[in-house]
């Protein structure tokens, strides 16, 4: 369904299917983690007693090998088998929270598709990413969701062997831009060695960063 509902744009800038994996990775990692609890109380009451302990000593009952899954691919194959309909029967609000999850994935996915292709004169001025270049991954999770499950967004461009990224930020960033101008104005009036500034873009409540990967320290100096 999301890739139906950007096709009209495909032709704008290409879109690999990995980054629409991505996108499907992070919907069943959050359907995994607001289905966690409920899954687990059920799976323990419909176990005999003892039965985790059992299973985590293993095959060899001293806890060297892997632990046994019987009890538990078994629970697995009996909710496969009627699609959830039983445990959506028992806990109907809980259906209703995982149909809201999907609807408000699909609407933030396309949302997010949507401002990349419209921005693609920004990407390519402010981030020197062209607009033949072409989207091949959405890295999410890297925060709380928020605003109907928006998150912040590592884009990832190939175009050729060049690979580039960008942040997205489904926020206001006119704070994060004035805070850049400030810096570069300290930049130009101190003789101090200059502080690092960020490329940022500032859109009608959302924008875009400049990466900066994360990389730890080699030595006291740094």
């Amino acid at each position: 369904l999301l890739r139906e509902r950007c096709n009209p744009w495909l032709s704008s800038r290409p879109i690999a299917d990995t980054a629409f994996d991505s996108l499907g990775l992070s919907l069943l990692q959050r359907l995994a983690y607001v289905g966690e609890q409920l899954l687990w109380s059920q799976f323990q009451q419909n176990v005999k007693p003892g039965a985790s302990l059992l299973a985590h000593l293993g095959a060899t009952g001293d806890g060297s090998g892997p632990p046994l899954r019987e009890w538990y691919e078994r629970f697995i194959r009996k909710h496969r088998q009627d699609g959830l309909s039983s445990l959506l029967e028992e806990f109907p609000v809980f259906g209703r929270l995982l149909g809201t999850v999907w609807l408000l994935w699909l609407e933030s996915s396309v949302e997010l598709l949507e401002r990349i292709i419209n921005d693609d004169r920004i990407l390519d001025k402010r981030f020197s990413i062209s607009s033949g270049a072409t989207l091949c991954d959405i890295q999410q999770g890297l925060g709380d969701p928020h605003k109907g499950g928006r998150a912040v967004t590592i884009l990832s461009f190939r175009a050729g062997n060049k690979r580039q990224k960008v942040v997205y930020k489904p926020k206001d960033m006119r704070l994060d831009q004035a805070y850049q101008e400030l810096l570069e104005d300290l930049n130009r009036q101190s003789r101090q060695p200059a502080l690092k500034t960020l490329t940022i873009h500032s859109g009608k409540g959302y924008g875009y960063a400049e990466n900066v990967a994360h990389r730890l320290c080699t030595g006291k100096a740094q």
